[in-house]
């Protein structure tokens, strides 16, 4: 996946032979590195990048960060904190972390269900925002319990559901069945 993505955004048709050739040695360099147990340090990466990338280029790379992710099957815990530190790294606001996780980690792939990722309610929002950001996350998945898509409707269920629980917690209120 991480190959494709590479020759697709930096293996232009009109590069040289020999610079293709370039760009395979160095992902099969990368390759091993991590092969071998070899580690970086991201947050000097994404401070690198930010200086030279404009932010298509910064929503491509966490793109293929969420992809890779998603590859699996199964987000944990400590992926998507991992996930969150390099959207900060790369100056992407949560707002557009969370959309993107939505698109490409359906809820059903995370492992904890963190409410903060998953419906943007924090420990740090009073009672009215939770309250406000849960009316919107409701209104939007509310209307996705009829689509014809089972995926959808599964995934909205979740949602709900999620929602229903966040209430209870961030803003105190049970909902009656």
């Amino acid at each position: 996946m991480i190959f494709a993505w590479v020759k697709t955004n930096f293996g232009s048709a009109e590069a040289s032979a020999g610079a293709r050739l370039e760009l395979e040695r160095a992902l099969q360099k990368t390759a091993a590195f991590f092969r071998r147990g070899g580690s970086l340090n991201v947050q000097q990466i994404c401070h690198e990048i930010v200086e030279i990338a404009p932010l298509i280029g910064r929503l491509d790379i966490l793109d293929l960060c969420l992809r890779v992710a998603a590859a699996k099957g199964q987000v944990s815990t400590a992926e998507f904190k991992l996930l969150k530190e390099l959207a900060e790294g790369l100056q992407i606001d949560r707002g557009r972390l969370r959309a993107m996780v939505e698109k490409i980690l359906p809820v059903e792939m995370h492992q904890t269900k963190d409410a903060e990722m998953i419906l943007g309610v924090t420990g740090a929002m009073n009672t009215d925002e939770a309250r406000h950001q849960l009316n919107r996350e409701y209104a939007k998945w509310s209307s996705r319990v009829i689509s014809t898509d089972p995926s959808i409707r599964r995934q909205a269920d979740q949602m709900l559901n999620l929602i229903a629980e966040a209430r209870t917690k961030y803003v105190g209120v049970k909902l009656s069945p």
